[in-house]
């Protein structure tokens, strides 16, 4: 399907279960006002899509409670997604069950990684924007293949910018190493990430959250200095 300049909206599963839908083009200079929930969600034959500037991802009538079914969600076979450097969003529940899609770029710009957005993905690895206010939602790579992340530092001080976490997002990941870069305050719990082994915490965390590394791998960690809170069951194992 080729989506001409003059589209501005694509509503709610507007190609929601095009089963044969091998190739989705939008024209040079598309601006969408909207793409809604669920929009090519089950295209199983789906491959490869560029996605244009998006102003407001996947929050149709539906997406209201939280639950809509993400923009591209259990498309099986998506191996590639180009994202607009203009996206400051990823919607609740964008590229769950995407099981094909190894790696994607996220927009410099983004503010909002939603919840679930990557849940039962294949994602392998991901790089994390130093954007200011940037959120990750609950169980936004759960039980992903996620065995890789890395938090996008300024090159200049080689700190970044804090990030807000939701419960739980990275659960039952493949996990084994995450590094947090000077300038983060607030670590995400990284519960139940069975392979975690190894962690680098900075001095800039002040507090342990609860459950923050409860049934991980971690055989040793070096506190900071400034710690002042270690919260309920932070290391149970």
């Amino acid at each position: 399907v080729y989506i001409p300049d003059t589209v501005k909206y694509i509503g709610d599963y507007a190609f929601d279960s095009c089963y044969s839908l091998t190739d989705v083009e939008f024209g040079k200079n598309v601006s969408l006002t909207s793409l809604g929930a669920g929009a090519f969600a089950k295209c199983l034959a789906l491959k490869e899509i560029t996605l244009p500037k998006v102003t407001t991802l996947g929050k149709g009538a539906e997406a209201k409670s939280g639950s809509a079914t993400g923009v591209f969600s259990y498309c099986i076979n998506l191996e590639k997604v180009t994202l607009s450097d203009d996206i400051t969003t990823i919607c609740n529940n964008m590229f769950c069950y995407t099981l094909s899609l190894k790696s994607i770029n996220i927009p410099k710009k983004i503010k909002t990684i939603g919840a679930n957005a990557f849940n039962y993905s294949g994602i392998t690895s991901v790089s994390i924007p130093n954007s200011e206010k940037l959120s990750i939602g609950v169980n936004a790579f759960t039980r992903s293949k996620l065995s890789s992340i890395t938090f996008e530092t300024d090159e200049k001080t080689g700190k970044r910018f804090d990030v807000s976490f939701g419960s739980t997002p990275f659960a039952y990941t493949l996990l084994t190493e995450v590094v947090f870069p000077e300038g983060m305050k607030t670590l995400p719990s990284l519960s139940k990430v069975s392979t975690l082994t190894k962690v680098t915490i900075p001095s800039t965390v002040t507090a342990i959250p609860a459950n923050a590394f409860e049934y991980t791998g971690l055989t040793s960690v070096t506190l900071p200095e400034n710690l002042t809170t270690i919260g309920n069951y932070a290391f149970q194992f």
